[in-house]
């Protein structure tokens, strides 16, 4: 299956499952497990691609491939820039050492990465296959 790099997400709806890319959400496809929305999404997704291609338009980069400054700006509230601010200076870190650390740490406790060949079991939750 091939989705081009796309991030492909799949996620309960009520008794059935929806799959779609994340860069393009109205592509999407459902099914009645996982894997079945899945092959379903790959379907739509062929078309739409095809039906771009003969109009002359490009499909969006996939998240995967953009190239990312390592840079961005947040605005926070004040009381949690102190505190970010007091937490780093006890831990002998930069502002931006702890932050990039709280955010790794925290993406890797909720990603759930897989191959299209090793389809993931969804929870109640959202998850991420990297197709």
């Amino acid at each position: 299956m091939a989705f081009d790099k796309y991030q492909v997400e799949i996620v309960p709806d009520n008794d059935e499952f929806v799959a779609y890319l994340l860069e393009i959400p109205t592509l999407s496809a459902y099914g009645d497990t996982e894997e079945e929305a899945l092959r379903s999404l790959e379907g739509v997704y062929a078309r739409a691609k095809k039906a771009l291609k003969a109009r002359g338009q490009d499909m969006p980069l996939p998240l995967a491939t953009r190239d990312y400054s390592g840079r961005f700006n947040v605005r926070v509230p004040r009381n949690l820039h102190k505190k970010l601010v007091i937490s780093a200076e006890r831990e002998g870190v930069s502002l931006n050492a702890m932050v990039a650390s709280i955010l790794t740490e925290r993406l890797s406790r909720f990603s759930n990465h897989a191959t299209a060949s090793e389809p993931k079991k969804s929870d109640d939750t959202n998850h991420r296959l990297a197709i």
